[in-house]
């Protein structure tokens, strides 16, 4: 039997196949177990975000057919040669080829957008069905604790109305990435010649002593570096606010909000039940009593509107859409209780045998009881949030960052995708990345629990907070 050329090019140099359908580890243990055990692969090398599978050796037929028999769709994709140029990103090239398709720029993005006042299963049923009902929505994963939503295709501007038509508060999480801007601090006093170097370096340089801010298309390394071959000692600032602080500010405020609404509303509700059964306040009858129990009715309707107007607000627009949830339970018992009680005030016989009791502290104890409930629920996730955030804060803020020119420290916010970084032994490891060079065992314990360290070899992916133990 004669191989074709291309099964010959094919043995001599790995080849791409595009793989379709993988969304998790398993799927990629399953993929490379399947190519595997074709006849003739030497290496199979599976990478889950490209969607694709490096291969080595075998016959690509063989093996495509083998990924469909594992439950994935599988197509050649063609290699990019190493001596392809790159194009200028400053001149206009055409993306493909009249007949050609460019798979990568036909996928949609994902993109996270914030969502509030959700608070049970069924807003979170009602927020993805409003989300994945935008033309172009392929995915929706709504988080009910970090009040987030994943979402795949589409406008964003229009999954974003969609979500506040359906009585939330909602907005678009713009995703951080490096910024021309740098932040510079200098040591010493100022110095013409560093002034003069500064304008050579960036434009828009505005000097507050020690600080300076400039925009550059320099990388922040390449800045430093020669910044430092000039003889001045300069470090950047950091430019991420870290999430984790932003949400534990934002949960102290609802738990702080919280609270009020509750103590206001289950004050009124004490003072209410307290007066009625002491005998302090008037009884209830034709022509007696009916102003002072307005004034408290009025009372009662503010505090429902300050406690309550997320819920009512909730409520009227899930009517709208003729659905339903928790806060169309809260809003129509709380309502019924006051509307009861000022037909009660302004009838007082409209209930005949002595039926004229009133409920207004029942309108204001349902909000103090959920209030209350809001608070331990926010104050419990936020539990969990610190715990998450601590162990995101085992990564370092910094790593050092190999150039042409030499090493320097930065900011891991200032980093770029193809960054070079060193990580020596005993160091944690500031940034997911891919070992280069080099082999080490690092000790992935503070993700997985595992004891054992794991050996790491190049090409090997690893993940930021993890450990370098050899």
């Amino acid at each position: 039997m004669l191989n074709s050329e291309a099964d010959i090019q094919y043995k001599d140099a790995p080849y791409l196949i595009q793989v379709d359908g993988m969304s998790c580890r398993h799927c990629v243990n399953a993929v490379e177990k399947a190519v595997l055990a074709v006849e003739g692969v030497t290496a199979a090398r599976v990478d889950l975000e490209a969607g694709n599978v490096e291969v080595s050796g075998g016959i690509p037929h063989a093996v495509i057919e083998a990924i469909r028999e594992a439950g994935y769709e599988a197509r050649p994709q063609p290699k990019i040669p190493d001596s392809c140029p790159i194009p200028d990103p400053s001149v206009d090239h055409p993306s493909e080829q009249p007949g050609e398709s460019n798979s990568a720029a036909d996928e949609p993005a994902a993109y996270m957008v914030s969502i509030s006042d959700m608070t049970c299963a069924s807003c979170v049923a009602a927020v993805e069905r409003a989300i994945k009902s935008i033309d172009g929505v392929s995915q929706a994963q709504v988080n009910l604790v970090e009040k987030q939503a994943r979402v795949v295709g589409g406008d964003p501007v229009a999954v974003v109305n969609a979500v506040i038509d359906q009585g939330y508060d909602a907005g678009l999480i713009e995703e951080h990435l490096p910024s021309d801007r740098l932040v510079l601090q200098f040591q010493g006093a100022v110095d013409d010649k560093l002034v003069a170097l500064l304008a050579g370096l960036g434009t828009d340089v505005q000097i507050h002593w020690p600080g300076v801010e400039l925009t550059t298309r320099r990388h922040p390394a390449d800045l430093l570096l020669q910044l430092r071959d000039a003889g001045f000692d300069a470090s950047l600032e950091e430019q991420f606010e870290d999430p984790y602080l932003a949400q534990a500010e934002q949960a102290e405020r609802e738990i702080r909000r919280s609270w009020q609404r509750a103590l206001l509303a289950g004050s009124m509700a004490v003072v209410l039940m307290a007066g009625e059964m002491s005998g302090l306040f008037p009884e209830l009858s034709p022509g007696a009593g009916q102003l002072f129990w307005a004034a408290m009715a009025l009372m009662c309707l503010f505090i429902m509107w300050f406690s309550g107007a997320s819920y009512y607000r909730t409520a009227i627009k899930q009517a709208q859409h003729l659905s339903s949830n928790m806060d169309t339970l809260v809003a129509l018992g709380t309502a019924a209780a006051w509307i009861s009680s000022v037909i009660i005030i302004m009838i007082p016989d409209f209930i005949p045998a002595g039926g004229n009791h009133l409920y207004l502290d029942a309108s204001v104890a349902i909000l103090a009881f959920l209030q209350l409930g809001h608070a331990l629920e926010t104050r419990a996730k936020r539990v969990t949030s610190k715990a998450i955030g601590a162990l995101v804060q085992l990564a370092p803020r910094s790593a050092l960052v190999v150039r042409e020119g030499g090493e320097v420290v930065l900011p891991v916010s200032l980093l770029r995708r193809g960054d070079h970084i060193r990580v020596k032994p005993g160091e944690t490891i500031p940034i997911d990345g891919e070992v280069i060079d080099g082999s080490s065992s690092v000790d992935e314990s503070m993700l997985t629990g595992e004891s054992k360290s794991i050996p790491k070899q190049p090409g090997d992916e690893v993940t930021g907070g993890a450990a370098n133990q050899g």
